[in-house]
């Protein structure tokens, strides 16, 4: 099955979703642009933010976006 194709922008916005979906999801946490504060066509990356407990969370639902849809350069 192929994987549906975002831009960057609604790539975050899904990341950001799912996260909040997430039984585990605290406030503070989300996905944001890298460097902090830049636009889509001017990020790195994407990273996330919240308390260093939550990595784990992030990375679970990152690891579940990659395999459902992909991002447009």
């Amino acid at each position: 099955m192929a994987k549906q194709v975002f831009s960057r922008a609604h790539y975050l916005q899904i990341l950001n979703e799912a996260l909040r979906h997430h039984p585990q999801w605290r406030p503070g946490m989300e996905f944001v642009f890298f460097p902090i504060g830049s636009r889509a066509r001017d990020a790195k990356l994407i990273t996330c933010t919240g308390p260093t407990s939550c990595h784990a969370i992030h990375a679970q639902v990152a690891h579940v976006a990659s395999h459902l849809c992909e991002v447009a350069e």
